[in-house]
């Protein structure tokens, strides 16, 4: 029994069509089917009914899906047991929000190729309502999301952390020095914020409007990187995760308010396709994201 075979079984048991198996394995169609027929030859029952171009599990199929799992899971340790760091070669494709790559990332995935040096690492960034679409669409093999994930039933997480989210203005601006700061004096100030469908502004106006506060932003940038910029040359207010104020440069320039609001914080969810097999390179990718303090 050919292994190649049973981890096509076991993707045709997850995607329900023959087509979409081939696209994620990099295969014709046919061989696809030829792979399918020859381990149904083996066993000697079919494993798919073939109903108007679908597929679906025949119970003799059910029953062999939970056998052919263990033994794909068994190959993937076996792998990881037999690759070395510096023998390791392959392709990764990660997406994070612009916030996250700048935020400490960057720092790991220098890290990652320092010790899988034949490992090439391909970064993007997306917002996070963008995200899970790419997953789901097989355009990258991780993505690191902000906020909750759980409504996606082929997703699955393997990673998550947390990060406060707080006030921050220029050391020169006037409410850097004070100890107690209502959240009317933020409303009154000039708000720079992030675009309306980012989960910062989402965060920060769900505040606002609990206390009966409709302030309007002087500006909204998607880059969080540029409103640090700005905040530094100028008396505005930003709500940012903290991760983004921990470099040398920013924390001389920014001080964090002290504002009497409940304490916000973000989750930062690692997640991959669930029915997408995880290759030891991505193994070794989300490894090292769970055991290296990565996030500034």
């Amino acid at each position: 029994m050919e292994l190649r075979n049973v981890l096509t079984f076991v993707a045709a048991s997850k995607l329900k069509s023959f087509s979409k198996v081939a696209d994620q394995l990099g295969y014709a169609q046919s061989t696809i089917t030829t792979q399918i027929q020859q381990l149904e030859r083996e066993l000697g029952q079919p494993l798919f009914d073939r109903i108007n171009h679908s597929i679906y599990l025949t119970h003799f199929g059910e029953q062999i899906l939970p056998l052919a799992e263990k033994m794909t899971d068994l190959a993937q340790e076996i792998k990881l047991i037999n690759a070395t760091p510096k023998t390791t070669s392959g392709r990764l494709h990660i997406t994070v929000p612009e916030s996250v790559l700048y935020g400490g990332f960057l720092q790991l995935s220098l890290a990652f190729r320092s010790i899988y040096p034949g490992i090439q690492l391909e970064l993007a960034t997306a917002s996070s309502i963008e995200l899970p679409q790419m997953l789901l669409e097989n355009k990258t093999d991780l993505i690191l999301t902000l906020g909750n994930t759980d409504a996606e039933e082929n997703l699955r997480k393997v990673y998550l952390t947390t990060s406060p989210v707080v006030w921050v203005a220029s050391k020169n601006h006037p409410l850097a020095s004070s100890s107690s700061i209502s959240l009317d004096e933020i409303a009154r100030e000039q708000l720079i914020l992030t675009e309306n469908i980012s989960i910062y502004y989402k965060m920060v106006m769900s505040l606002f409007h609990k206390h009966a506060l409709y302030p309007q932003p002087v500006i909204q940038i998607k880059n969080t990187r540029a409103i640090v910029d700005l905040l530094s040359s100028s008396n505005a207010v930003s709500f940012l995760p903290i991760y983004t104020l921990k470099s040398d440069t920013t924390q001389n320039l920014l001080s964090i308010l002290k504002v009497n609001s409940p304490e916000m914080h973000i989750n930062i969810t690692g997640v991959v396709n669930r029915n997408k097999w995880i290759s030891p390179q991505l193994q070794f990718f989300i490894n090292l994201l769970n055991n290296k303090k990565w996030l500034l």
